[in-house]
């Protein structure tokens, strides 16, 4: 099984309405990308998630890592997404909120 980790950054609001996060310009997006870096050292990039942390093995969640975010981030939020898995793939795990 493979999946697809996303690291997202969350930024500052700008003020336009209550609650709404600016949007990321594509110099703020790729300097984010270039910038911080998500890895783990149960699996390679592009490698297969080995079945212990799969729902065939323990179900465990494996140990990730990540450098630090773009200064100004808020907030970390992680996608896993298995492209490969039905027709529209599948979200496996997503969580938000966490602290850079």
């Amino acid at each position: 099984m493979a999946g697809l980790f996303v690291l997202g950054v969350a930024g500052c609001s700008d003020g336009s309405s209550p609650g709404a996060a600016s949007q990321p310009t594509s110099a703020s997006t790729t300097a984010a990308k270039a910038s911080m870096r998500l890895t783990s050292p149960e699996f390679t990039d592009g490698g297969t998630i080995p079945t212990v942390f799969t729902c065939a093995g323990a179900g465990s969640s494996p140990e990730l890592d990540w450098s630090a975010p773009p200064a100004g981030t808020k907030e970390l939020a992680l996608l896993v997404f298995d492209p490969d898995a039905g027709n529209d793939g599948f979200v496996h795990y997503l969580v938000w909120g966490v602290a850079p």
